[in-house]
């Protein structure tokens, strides 16, 4: 198993955010389909990884879930850990975060958009770098941030192409 740099994204919980997801990864692997014939096939679904971090919010943060920092780890297809960095901005009722992850590997940048209306956090890779060039993923998120500001999330996806 090749071990690479991870991402991992902050969901905010509160402040319109949606509220406050279970946190347990998803175990589904693969989606399943009946044909006309009721045949059942697998569709497949690509590499699977799930992505954790933990880290903290600044005390000055009223929302409590931009500009967040702390560490990561990757699991499933391939494995690493290292530091995370969050860029938080909010367009209406969407919150953007762009976060950065420095791994042993590489960086990789994914962009997470929050609607504070549906509650949806899918997140994407937007650029790489070192062993990560070219890297391609997306995926939903679970988890958030607490009152205090400490963030513990889950972030459950694909990672191909590098």
């Amino acid at each position: 198993m090749r071990s690479f740099a991870a991402l991992s994204v902050a969901v905010l919980v509160g402040a319109g955010c949606g509220g406050h997801d279970s946190g347990q990864p998803s175990t589904s692997a693969a989606a399943t389909t009946t044909t006309p014939s009721s045949q059942s096939t697998t569709a497949p679904s690509g590499p699977q990884v799930v992505f954790h971090l933990k880290g903290k919010t600044p005390a000055s943060d009223s929302v409590r879930g931009g500009g967040g920092s702390g560490t990561f780890t990757l699991s499933g297809t391939v494995t690493d850990s290292g530091a995370f960095v969050d860029y938080r901005r909010q367009k209406g009722a969407s919150i953007l975060i762009r976060r950065v992850f420095t791994g042993k590997n590489g960086k990789l940048t994914t962009l997470i958009h929050i609607s504070t209306t549906e509650g949806d956090k899918g997140w994407k890779i937007t650029s790489s770098s070192g062993s990560y060039e070219g890297a391609q993923g997306k995926g939903k998120e679970l988890g958030g941030v607490d009152s205090a500001g400490n963030i513990d999330i889950t972030m459950n996806g694909s990672l191909t192409g590098f």
